[in-house]
């Protein structure tokens, strides 16, 4: 599907308010990079591109279809390492990506991406960013609320682990600290000497 395309379809089901928190979905989901996941194994049930609607390929039909071919696999292996780099490495000429795309998901979503529509979709991003378009600031800006807020809580627990672990040391019991101890020392002591 050709970029322009992409991007009108995305425009699209920007400007439908019901679509909107689909596309506001897809941001949260996808965004930042370091989020998506290459698929391995193709999935049960529904497997095609949520932007252009394109059948999509995990990672091991791939390597079903190169077989033995050495050649095939390290410039297939190139090509999936270099997926999230602006400069995609070419995939191999196999018949599996003339109506195929590689796909590509991220933890937080049940949705798949081909690499082709994620890169176009990332570049509109980041257009409308340029553009002043509020509704994706405040998206951006809520993600990042939200992390922070999940940093700063993760901090604060750990900083409760480490006063619990200090004091926990600090506090250390003998028998002659503790009164119920000493009489049941004595009690002890008295009951072995008269036996």
């Amino acid at each position: 599907m050709k970029e322009m395309v992409i991007y009108e379809k995305l425009d699209n089901l920007y400007r439908n308010e019901n679509s909107k928190k689909f596309i506001d979905h897809l941001i949260k989901s996808y965004i930042p990079k370091s989020k998506i996941e290459k698929v391995v194994e193709k999935p049960k049930g529904r497997f095609r591109c949520a932007i252009t609607n394109v059948k999509l390929v995990a990672i091991e039909d791939v390597f079903k279809e190169i077989g033995e071919d050495k050649e095939k696999q390290n410039q297939f292996i190139e090509h999936v390492s270099s997926l999230l780099d602006d400069s995609v490495k070419p995939a191999p000429k196999l018949d599996i990506f003339k109506t195929n795309s590689l796909a590509l998901t991220a933890k937080s979503t049940d949705t798949f991406l081909s690499q082709e529509a994620f890169h176009i979709f990332f570049k509109w991003i980041q257009k409308k960013m340029l553009e002043g378009d509020k509704h994706i600031y405040w998206v951006i800006k809520q993600m990042q609320a939200e992390e922070e807020f999940f940093i700063k809580r993760v901090k604060i627990n750990d900083e409760e682990k480490i006063k619990f672990i200090n004091k926990k040391q600090k506090v250390k019991a003998t028998f002659g600290d503790l009164t119920v101890l000493q009489e049941l020392k004595k009690h002890l002591k008295h009951k072995k000497d008269n036996d």
